[in-house]
């Protein structure tokens, strides 16, 4: 899990921010893009992770 937020940043940086173009919009382009996202996150277990209180901590400040 050490890895996990050089993962998160490669995801974004690659798949996220590219389709914000797309995703930004409305209809079934933009909803397809969100979902095609999903399943990649899924795919790379980076969707639902869990939050312990360490990193919930972290991240507040």
């Amino acid at each position: 899990m050490d890895d996990l937020p050089v993962r998160v940043a490669s995801f974004v940086t690659d798949r996220v921010i590219p389709a914000e173009p797309v995703l930004l919009g409305s209809g079934a382009d933009a909803a397809q893009t969100m979902a095609t996202l999903q399943c990649a996150a899924r795919a790379a277990g980076l969707w639902a992770l869990p939050c312990s209180s360490a990193s919930a901590a972290r991240a507040s400040t």
